[in-house]
């Protein structure tokens, strides 16, 4: 399925803020298929998506889109190379959902996840083994890990617009490595980084176990500020507050630990960031870095500085508890922060 021509990669989550990014950022590189729930089709057609990139005032969103049930259909009409989930965690129900309508295929569309923390992938394989049986191994996994942060705004009459800037920045790398019975662990990830060069993506590839590293590193910049929104701050405030800081410092220490002991430890640079040098950081005595915590908060803050969304903090803080678990290292202030984190959504 996978070659020269043109690919076709279906979207789906392309109502939302990362499937709209990734079906406007990749139109001119791919063939993009968006598939979208009907609600979401029809604010999208009637103009109320909108999508401010970089500088640029908001455009209007459009894209070729389906509905999930014309998946089936529309497959048969438009073979996808890749299918991508840019739907939130988890997302075992619904690669089993998708992935059903390529039973007793004999060729499977990639698939590509860019969901944040760590449990993606064997979440995935969990739906694949669900949907297709001893077929589950035949699809090839692509991690991407999007650096750029994407804000989400709804105006009083329902028009929703996202805005991020430019250029797109990424990791990415094959998680899972076989098509059929060739291993395709160290292959150029399928032609995906073609498409991200030609769209003009910044993007990074990442093979075999430095997956793993480039998912630790996506992680560690993610739990960045969580602690601060917890206790209703942003980034730059809850770096600036000396209590805070040793709370943001605290939990990335139990992060780094862990990961160090059972995952491989972290990426050099992921999107300009020198993340393994921070993680590194990471692990000094607190009263080494609290003098810095204003220069800190400049530099962690820049392009970072709205409150953290604590929706998926299961995703964030919660992926180091588990990961806690599994190394055998204690994560006190990561359930802290859950804690905090649920107790505020309680009261919002």
């Amino acid at each position: 399925m996978i070659s020269d021509k043109m690919k076709t990669i279906y979207v789906v989550g392309a109502g939302g803020r990362t499937g709209m990014l990734f079906c406007r950022e990749l139109q001119n590189a791919a063939r993009m298929i968006g598939v979208a729930f009907p609600a979401e089709i029809e604010n999208i057609k009637s103009g109320k998506a909108k999508i401010a990139r970089g500088k640029n005032p908001p455009e209007i969103f459009t894209a070729e889109l389906v509905p999930p049930e014309d998946f089936g259909a529309a497959i048969v009409r438009n073979a996808p190379d890749f299918l991508w989930l840019a739907a939130r965690n988890p997302v075992d129900k619904i690669t089993a959902f998708y992935y059903r309508h390529f039973t007793n295929q004999q060729n499977f569309p990639a698939l590509v996840l860019s969901q944040n923390g760590l449990s993606a992938v064997a979440d995935a394989k969990k739906g694949l083994q669900e949907a297709l049986g001893q077929d589950a191994d035949k699809v090839a996994i692509v991690r991407v890990s999007l650096i750029n942060g994407v804000d989400l705004n709804t105006d009083g009459d329902g028009t929703l617009t996202i805005g991020y800037k430019l250029p797109i920045k990424l990791g990415f790398g094959t998680a899972q490595t076989y098509i059929g019975d060739t291993d395709v662990s160290f292959s150029p990830s399928l032609g995906l980084g073609k498409i991200f060069k030609k769209a003009g993506v910044k993007a990074r590839e990442f093979r075999g176990k430095d997956v793993l590293a480039m998912e630790n590193a996506k992680l560690f910049l993610n739990l960045i500020g969580m602690a601060a929104a917890a206790n209703g701050a942003g980034v730059a405030a809850g770096y600036r507050d000396k209590k805070i800081f040793k709370k943001e410092m605290a939990a990335l220490r139990e992060f780094v630990s862990a990961a160090n002991a059972v995952r491989g430890g972290f990426a050099g640079k992921l999107g300009g960031y020198p993340v393994k040098l921070l993680a590194r950081l990471a692990l000094l005595p607190v009263c080494l870095l609290a003098p810095w915590r204003g220069i800190l908060a400049g530099a962690v803050a820049k392009g970072r500085n709205r409150l953290k969304d604590l929706s998926e903090i299961d995703y964030y803080n919660g992926e180091v508890v588990r990961l806690g678990k599994k190394a055998n290292v204690p994560t006190p202030v990561n359930e802290e922060i859950i804690a905090k984190a649920r107790a505020l959504k309680c009261k919002i």
